[in-house]
């Protein structure tokens, strides 16, 4: 998929038919604010074709603020240029830029070169798509979590809203694999990674962080509605048997979870986590621990 963030109509009309009749599916808008509110939405385009000089921005300031919220090969952004000063196209491209096509140019060459970077791009994707997963579970992973939970934070907070982190910890999960073995605590690392997949799904963020933690960025939900999440998933993965060498195994969880609503830094939300969820395995474990929990517990 592209967006195409053309000022001029007859001209963005052009490059439309131009990407239509090559099979693309083409997202024409007039402004790079809006690229960047379909962005926000969760649109998910291969290349952002822009002109070099928008209503609202240029290329490289729209360029600036995708990289800067979205990372450096989230998406390929091509400038269209008919100014002279080259040292601009060095610029953009020095800065991350996929490619940039001065005008006027010839048909074939602009669809040659937007074709070669959406393939470039679908390969990269591909390849962090499996790089991002946990290679036991197959659900995201720790690098995962850290390099799309700030984005994700930041997206929430510049939108005025707030969230929340929670780390899940498996409770006595040494005391598993030192009583069945290994084979037997890959057996539940994996049927508790896909009872959370299937409660939490692609809503929100859920990773591996390692050994037998699990953790879940929220989207958008205040630290209420995800204690009240975090409760159903507690209450299924205790009511769930995993089968190994024919006995069923009984799983629970403690979790810790924290509220997200300043800017801080992303180590800081997860170690306010950990510190609720050390409070729930102290406090007897299979539980929930919040700053809700604490300020419930002072009022009784």
């Amino acid at each position: 998929m592209s967006c195409l963030p053309i000022s001029d109509e007859a001209s963005r009309c052009e490059l439309v038919q131009l990407l239509t009749r090559q099979q693309f599916q083409v997202t024409a808008v007039e402004s790079g604010v809006r690229v960047l509110e379909l962005l926000e939405s969760a649109e998910i385009f291969d290349v952002v074709v822009t002109d070099g000089t928008l209503s609202d921005m240029s290329a490289y300031d729209l360029l600036s603020e995708i990289r800067l919220r979205y990372g450096e090969d989230a998406l390929g952004v091509v400038a269209l240029d008919d100014r002279e000063d080259r040292q601009q196209v060095v610029r953009f491209l020095r800065n991350g830029g996929s490619d940039c096509i001065q005008k006027p140019f010839l048909a074939d060459e602009f669809i040659s070169r937007i074709f070669q970077v959406a393939s470039i791009q679908r390969r990269v994707q591909a390849l962090h798509s499996i790089a991002a997963r946990d290679y036991l579970t197959d659900i995201y992973n720790r690098r995962y979590f850290f390099q799309v939970g700030p984005r994700l934070v930041d997206q929430c907070l510049r939108r005025g809203g707030v969230t929340s982190i929670a780390i899940l910890d498996i409770d006595h999960f040494k005391r598993l694999n030192d009583t069945y073995g290994h084979e037997v605590g890959d057996l539940v690392l994996k049927a508790v990674a896909k009872r959370l997949l299937a409660q939490v799904g692609e809503e929100h963020l859920l990773a591996r962080l390692g050994g037998e933690e699990f953790g879940i960025l929220f989207n958008n939900l205040n630290v209420a509605d995800a204690s009240s999440f975090c409760e159903d998933l507690r209450i299924d993965l205790a009511s769930a048997k995993v089968v190994a060498d024919d006995e069923e195994l009984s799983v629970t969880v403690s979790i810790g979870l924290a509220t997200i609503e300043s800017h801080e830094s992303f180590d800081n939300y997860l170690n306010a986590a950990d510190q609720f969820l050390y409070m729930a395995k102290y406090a007897g474990r299979n539980r929930i621990v919040s700053e809700l929990t604490l300020l419930n517990s002072i009022a009784s």
